[in-house]
């Protein structure tokens, strides 16, 4: 029995919360002025399926990250 082909992955981005406040004033945890920088999507897993990768991306969702789903490319670079 052959394993499953893995069709599409889940891309992962991360939010990073920057303070730009020129003082760098944080009052019980929280800046007085912040922002969140996103880092450049990335591969995470390769998922059997659509289904399979949109609720993987769907459990791991978080407010500081970020899942999308995308289609493999088929790589035909046989080394």
């Amino acid at each position: 029995m052959s394993e499953p082909i893995n069709t599409h992955e889940v891309h992962i981005r991360k939010g990073v919360l920057i303070n730009y406040d020129s003082q760098r004033r944080c009052y019980n945890g929280c800046y007085i002025k912040s922002h969140i920088e996103w880092t450049e999507w990335e591969r995470w897993i390769d998922m059997p399926s659509e289904e399979h990768a949109m609720r993987t991306a769907r459990l791991f969702a978080r407010d500081n990250q970020q899942l999308k789903v995308v289609l493999k490319e088929n790589s035909n670079d046989e080394e």
